[in-house]
């Protein structure tokens, strides 16, 4: 946000460009998509990787594969430390047994819950091949981007389970 470290106009501008962006995208999938694109422009070489919640308890990454059969391990990782907590994680350098990061080459990583209408919905995960290569305020800023990333995912969240329970009603 990593790249705003001067000052706090140039990521509350970014915030609102993120927000503008994100919000032209008709579904989930193309939102989850531009999201992680934009979201990576703004942390050059990082990974980033975000999940949702479905409604049997579970976590998917859409947009990887373009439907929900990507799911996440339910297997303790920070991602579903954060999403059971509902509280943001980082740390400078990566157990791999501990952390279980989705890139195999993660040093370090933050991860923050993605939160609407008091519901946990995801996860957003920022993961580097470096080590030390996040602090606090880094961590600060992707709570930002997750809180303007939350909104519009739910929305799409909320209109795909409508679309699928009508779908199943006929």
């Amino acid at each position: 946000m990593l790249y705003y470290r001067d000052s706090g106009k140039k990521i509350i501008g970014a915030a609102d460009r993120f927000s503008s962006e994100i919000s032209r995208e008709k579904g989930l999938d193309g939102l989850v998509s531009s999201a992680a694109e934009k979201i990576r422009e703004m942390t050059p070489g990082d990974e980033v990787f975000i999940t949702v919640a479905d409604k049997a308890g579970g976590m998917y990454m859409p947009g990887r594969t373009g439907r929900q059969g990507n799911t996440v391990p339910r297997n303790g990782g920070a991602a579903w430390k954060v999403f059971a907590s509902g509280r943001s994680y980082f740390t400078p350098r990566v157990e791999s047994g501990k952390d279980l990061p989705f890139y195999r080459d993660a040093r370090s990583l933050m991860s923050v819950p993605l939160c609407a209408e008091g519901e946990k919905i995801g996860v957003l995960q920022i993961e580097s091949a470096a080590p030390d290569a996040f602090s606090e305020e880094d961590l600060q800023k992707l709570e930002l981007m997750a809180f303007v990333l939350s909104h519009p995912l739910y929305v799409k969240l909320s209109a795909e389970t409508t679309d699928k329970e009508e779908a199943r009603s006929k």
